[in-house]
């Protein structure tokens, strides 16, 4: 990744907090709550691969980092670290739909989402500039879980500005949340392992139909 995308990204402002406190990378140190190193490792980033995941679910630490969602010691960012290390989809940008809303309901989550207008343009709108700023129109957009793919069927497709969105984006697809699909992973790792294309064969465990495959056209 170019060195000026990644400066772009981290010190764009969401009201008058920095990106790089809601998003981060599929890319992890052996100490999993380091995201010092994530700046040294430009090459290893990849802006063409996007993961979207409802809200922050836990509880904001005191001292949080630059780049530190899904960077933390709890059950959940270990089993996204082993579902995505060893995979193609190593390096690629994590973001949440709804920023800076720490809610480990996600029922509650949605609601809140859905009940504040303003709130939900101003995090669509977010979410469509932070898909501007990586620079690529050969995305591949991934929603963890059924809560994403429904906030947006609903409001970010038609949304103003959805148009010039989709055309950055060759495939948008739901995928299993990972902590309920791969809460078991780590005692299956060699599974993982194993996998000769392990992006084919991950995604074939997926079944959920795209929202949109412009792969297709």
């Amino acid at each position: 990744m170019e060195k000026t995308v990644f400066e772009n990204l981290k010190k764009t402002k969401y009201e008058d907090v920095e990106l790089s406190k809601f998003a981060s990378w599929a890319i992890w140190d052996k100490d999993i709550e380091n995201t010092e190193f994530i700046e040294k490792s430009l090459d290893k980033l990849n802006g063409n691969i996007v993961f979207v995941a409802l809200n922050f679910g836990g509880k904001k630490p005191d001292d949080w980092k630059d780049w530190q969602n899904f960077h933390c010691k709890g059950r959940g960012d270990r089993i996204l670290n082993n579902f995505l290390s060893k995979t193609e989809f190593k390096g690629a940008y994590m973001t949440d739909l709804i920023k800076d809303l720490h809610n480990s309901n996600g029922k509650q989550a949605e609601k809140i989402f859905e009940n504040n207008e303003t709130k939900r343009n101003k995090d669509i709108d977010f979410l469509f500039q932070e898909i501007e700023m990586l620079k690529t129109n050969n995305i591949e957009m991934y929603l963890f879980g059924e809560g994403v793919e429904t906030l947006f069927k609903e409001y970010v497709i038609g949304h103003e500005g959805f148009e010039a969105f989709k055309q950055k984006i060759i495939k948008c697809q739901r995928i299993h949340h990972y902590v309920q699909r791969f809460q078991n992973f780590e005692k299956i790792a060699s599974v993982q392992l194993n996998l000769t294309e392990p992006k084919n064969q991950i995604e074939k465990s997926w079944k959920y139909p795209p929202l949109w495959n412009n792969e297709q056209k």
